[in-house]
Order: structure tokens, then sequence, then C-alpha cells
């Protein structure tokens, strides 16, 4: 339920990083704001949220029920 709360909040709040992005890879300014650095750290959070449910980063599996 966590990682759906994580992307839903990243798609309805965060939906920037396009725009970051290819300012980034232009050199231009405003690449990393508040909005980027959130969204990064709110994708770490799925991912590890992930890795830790299937197990692969030695955490428990998820029961699943």
């Amino acid at each position: 339920m966590g990682v759906v709360a994580l992307v839903a909040a990243q798609y309805l709040l965060l939906d920037r990083m396009g725009g970051a992005f290819h300012a980034l890879m232009r050199d231009e300014p405003g690449a990393c704001t508040t909005v980027t650095v959130l969204h990064m750290i709110c994708g770490r959070l799925v991912l590890g949220a992930m890795l830790w449910c299937t197990g692969s980063c030695g955490g428990t599996r998820c029961s699943g029920g």
C-alpha cells in the first residue's frame, strides 16, 4: 500500500522531471529544485520498498495475505 501511495504522490504532485532532465542535459539552470529532489527521494523509497518486499535486499518477503 505504501508503494501505491508514493507512486500516486509522484504522479500527482511531482511530475516535473521531464523539464528538469532536459535542463540538466542542456546545462541550463533550474535542473535541481526542491520538486526534483523530492521526486528522486520518493523514487528511491519506492525502489527500496519493492526490493524489501521481494526479499532482494535480505529483508523478509511480503506475506501477500
